[in-house]
């Protein structure tokens, strides 16, 4: 099963692409406490999410959707895979919203 779920922030602007502009990208920041034994405390420390979501709820989210809005995302993975200009093989992982829910935590 490929299934995820996140509670974070919007860490950067929502970006409309694509011809029909239907496909959604941003990135979600999500928090967690670590203990740091150097220091002998619990630090904040935070991940980032590439996102993207598709079709007419993007469409419709994007236009209101911003940097530093809380969000629950229901989400799955997906690896993409390419070659760079100079041959490399390349590959980044993005979770594709399943569903999503701006505002306070579900």
């Amino acid at each position: 099963m490929n299934k995820t779920f996140f509670y974070g922030n919007v860490a950067s602007d929502p970006e409309l692409k694509g011809s029909s502009k239907n496909v959604l990208t941003w990135r979600t920041a999500v928090n967690s406490r670590v203990y740091n034994a150097d220091k002998g405390e619990w630090v904040d420390a935070a991940d980032f999410f590439d996102c993207v979501l598709y079709g007419k709820r993007a469409e419709a989210i994007g236009k209101f959707l911003a940097q530093g809005m809380p969000v629950t995302l229901e989400c799955h993975a997906k690896q993409n895979t390419w070659q760079d200009k100079d041959g490399n093989n390349r590959s980044r992982v993005e979770f594709v919203v399943d569903d999503i829910q701006v505002g306070r935590k579900a």
